[in-house]
C-alpha cells in the first residue's frame, strides 16, 4: 500500500489517500473517484511528500568492544 498526500485544487484542503500502487491512484483520478472531503471537488492532485525509505536488511552492524580495566 502507498500513502499519498493529496490536495484539492479547488479549496486547498490537504488529506491522505491509500492506494495499492501509483497506477491505481491514476486510474481512480481519471474516473473521478477521488473527491475532496471538504468541498466534494474531483480536482485532486498529489502534494509533495517525503519518501518512505526502509532500512537495508544486509547492513553491517558495528560492534563496540569495551576494554576491561
Amino acid at each position: 500500500m502507498i500513502n499519498f498526500n493529496l490536495i484539492c485544487k479547488t479549496c486547498s484542503t490537504e488529506f491522505e489517500g491509500w492506494f495499492d500502487n501509483s497506477q491505481e491512484f491514476e486510474k481512480q483520478k481519471r474516473k473521478n473517484y477521488l473527491l475532496c472531503p471538504s468541498c466534494n471537488s474531483s480536482f485532486i492532485s498529489k502534494s509533495l511528500m517525503a519518501p518512505n525509505l526502509s532500512k537495508k536488511n544486509n547492513s553491517k552492524k558495528i560492534k563496540i568492544k569495551k576494554a576491561m580495566i
